[in-house]
C-alpha cells in the first residue's frame, strides 16, 4: 500500500464519519448518490462536466435538507447514527470507485495501453502506480480487454463485468491518446 491508498482509504473514512454525523441525512445522501451516480457519470462524459457537478450539488442539497426532516422520525439516535454510516459507506465506495478509475489512460513504448498514464507528474506516479487501490480501478476500467485474456476467475469477472457496466460509460481505449 501506498500513501495514495492511505489518501483514499481517510477520504473513505471520512464520507462515513460525516454520514454517521448527519444520520438520516447522511442515509439519505447514501443512497441518492448510488441511485444518481450512474446518472451523473453519463451526464460528465457525453456533456460537459460542469454540468455534472452542478447537479450533483443540487441533488446533494436537496436530499441532506430533506434528510436533515427524516431525522424528527422516532428512531433511537445510535440506530439513526448507524444508518447514516450505512449511507457514508455507499458514498465512499462510490467516489473511491469514480477516483481508481479516472485517471488518465496512456500507452507504452510497445502501443500496449497502461492504466494509469506514465505521464503523471513524478511526485505521484509511482505511488499511483504501485496502488492496490488503483489497480482494482485499472481491472475495472479495462476489463473488456483483460477478459480477452482470461485474466480474471469466474467469480472475480462477474464482479468486474458488473462494476465496469455501473462505472465505466466509454471506451477510453477507443480515443485518441
Amino acid at each position: 500500500m501506498t500513501w495514495f491508498d492511505f489518501l483514499l482509504m481517510a477520504f473513505m473514512a471520512s464520507l462515513i464519519a460525516l454520514g454517521v454525523k448527519r444520520q438520516m441525512g447522511g442515509l439519505l445522501v447514501g443512497i441518492g448518490a448510488t441511485v444518481l451516480f450512474r446518472v451523473l457519470i453519463v451526464i460528465a462524459t457525453n456533456s460537459r462536466s460542469e454540468l455534472a457537478i452542478a447537479f450533483a450539488l443540487i441533488a446533494g442539497l436537496i436530499l441532506g435538507l430533506f434528510g436533515l426532516k427524516l431525522n424528527s422520525i422516532k428512531l433511537s439516535g445510535l440506530f439513526k447514527s448507524i444508518l447514516g454510516g450505512f449511507g457514508g459507506v455507499l458514498l465512499g465506495i462510490l467516489m473511491l470507485l469514480a477516483i481508481i478509475t479516472s485517471l488518465p489512460i496512456g500507452k507504452n513504448i510497445n502501443d500496449q495501453f497502461v492504466y494509469p498514464s506514465q505521464q503523471l507528474p513524478r511526485a505521484v506516479r509511482s505511488a499511483v502506480q504501485e496502488s492496490y487501490f488503483v489497480d482494482i480501478g485499472r481491472n475495472i476500467l479495462l476489463f473488456p480487454l483483460l477478459e480477452k485474456d482470461n485474466h480474471f476467475s469466474t467469480s472475480s469477472a462477474k464482479i468486474y463485468r458488473m462494476l465496469h457496466s455501473l462505472v465505466v460509460v466509454a471506451k477510453p481505449w477507443e480515443k485518441e491518446l
